[in-house]
């Protein structure tokens, strides 16, 4: 089998996503598999080039001036030579290796763009930035340790990106299979889906649970991934996402998404985005996502679309998040009236609520809280029940357009 009619297969598969029509059965076979183990390396050389291109102008400006400086005699000629592609050249190397040795070699590509991008600050800063103070998250993890009595428990959880402390409260809602059961019922071994606010006290991150569900008994806390703070990207990739979390002004969002094989990103989210990841009965942890960047993004900011396969998302169960999604229709105070497919609901907007504005809403931040300007625009709401009123406390309300308009 001819090398440079395998290395020229990958190369036109890598561009156009299929293996050629006129490649024989045994070619098929190996270049798929190794299009197989590309997608972990083309997001990761991403996140890198990311990292690179931050600081390319201070090294081209050093190379410029250590040109410069040179007498000419110690100036060598650069002959041009032909470019593949990154993958390619990462496929190309040792074409007479196997499979499996080449798998190997994508390893070692793999670690050396991970320690490329710890170099640059990637890796170490990405997770600083999963949760800030005053976000609205929702997380996953398993619990490692209980303490307390009765409502005021806390729980240490071990999530996707850390050890986080979760507090408990006569606020909280805590639920086992679709039934509200009691705080103390949680015990160390449960894997839970949590939302809240988060906090830091110390050293220590923590969230004030709104809601927190039981979804598995008996569970292994997951092992921690590298992060990787994603900042371009010219493909895009596929994955789940495990962290979301809303900025207490509402005006940035993030997700940490789970590409595989051991990397997360974490991703700036635009606007459109975070209404559709919010909107729904369920969690958007969990959710299987498409993360790509749009003409007209901000700069590291991204899109992410639930993956559908015959017209629905594919994901594992998730569990319900309390929130509604309508029209408001009326307001009193701080307290709007929406009305949603199931009837009309009342929805309370603390000083604490985080308002995200869409991309069609039209609106401002202050201008949603000061005023009836906002009355006939889609919302959608998440935050927690008010057990003496049976209102919606709001944490976070999505501002979308006005139909009517």
């Amino acid at each position: 089998m001819s090398t440079s009619r395998i290395d020229q297969l990958l190369e036109d598969a890598l561009a156009t996503g299929v293996v050629l029509a006129s490649a024989t059965p045994s070619e098929r076979a190996e270049v798929e598999a190794l299009l197989a183990m590309a997608g972990s390396a083309r997001a990761i050389r991403t996140a890198v080039d990311g990292e690179s291109r931050d600081a390319m102008a201070t090294a081209r400006a050093r190379f410029q001036r250590y040109v410069a400086a040179a007498p000419p005699s110690a100036r060598p000629a650069i002959a041009a030579i032909p470019q593949r592609g990154f993958l390619g050249r990462a496929f190309a190397v040792h074409r007479a290796l196997t499979v499996a040795s080449s798998a190997a070699a994508i390893g070692i590509v793999a670690l050396v763009a991970v320690v490329a991008s710890q170099s640059y600050g990637g890796v170490q800063s990405a997770s600083a930035q999963v949760l800030n103070e005053n976000d609205y998250a929702q997380l996953q993890g398993v619990i490692t340790a209980t303490s307390g009595e009765g409502a005021a428990r806390t729980a240490t959880l071990s999530s996707d990106f850390g050890d986080v402390e979760i507090g408990l409260s006569e606020l909280s809602s805590v639920t086992n299979a679709d039934q509200t059961v009691d705080a103390s019922t949680l015990k160390t071994g449960d894997a839970v889906t949590v939302a809240g606010t988060v906090a830091k006290k110390d050293k220590t991150t923590v969230i004030a649970a709104r809601t927190l569900h039981v979804v598995k008994a008996n569970a292994k806390p997951p092992e921690k991934p590298k992060l990787i703070l994603l900042r371009a990207l010219a493909r895009g990739f596929e994955g789940r996402i495990t962290v979301l979390a809303v900025a207490k002004d509402g005006r940035s969002a993030r997700a940490l998404v789970d590409g595989g094989n051991g990397e997360q990103f974490v991703v700036i989210v635009d606007a459109k985005s975070l209404g559709a990841l919010l909107n729904g009965t369920d969690s958007a942890v969990g959710r299987r996502v498409t993360v790509s960047q749009e003409p007209g993004h901000a700069k590291g900011e991204f899109s992410l679309a639930s993956v559908v396969t015959s017209g629905q998302p594919t994901a594992v169960p998730r569990p319900g998040m309390a929130g509604v999604a309508g029209v408001i229709v009326g307001r009193e105070s701080n307290v709007l009236r929406i009305q949603t497919e199931r009837g009309p609901v009342q929805v309370v907007m603390t000083a604490e609520t985080r308002i995200a504005i869409g991309p069609d809403a039209g609106l401002t931040v202050d201008r949603v809280r000061a005023g009836n300007l906002v009355l006939g625009h889609v919302v959608i709401v998440r935050g927690g029940v008010d057990r003496a009123t049976g209102r919606l406390v709001a944490d976070v309300i999505w501002v979308g357009a006005n139909p009517g308009k």
